[in-house]
């Protein structure tokens, strides 16, 4: 199996995606549903165009004390 970009419908009729690993994991998901395809494409677009770049931000609670 190849990793890459799914986009479907859900039972909504909204346009998701989700990107799965070359082992067909998925690891990340569309959070809102669009109402075009070509909407849900811009926003794989803009991912593809920037996420090599983003940095990595760390948003843990550190007041929050150990994992429980």
């Amino acid at each position: 199996m190849t990793g890459g970009f799914e986009i479907y419908q859900d039972s909504a009729e909204l346009w998701r995606f989700r990107y799965r690993t070359d082992l067909g994991e998925i690891i990340a998901v569309s959070d809102e549903g669009l109402n075009k395809q070509s909407s849900i494409r811009n926003v794989i677009d803009y991912i593809q165009r920037n996420a090599a770049q983003a940095p990595i931000q760390d948003v843990t609670d550190n007041t929050a004390g150990p994992e429980q």
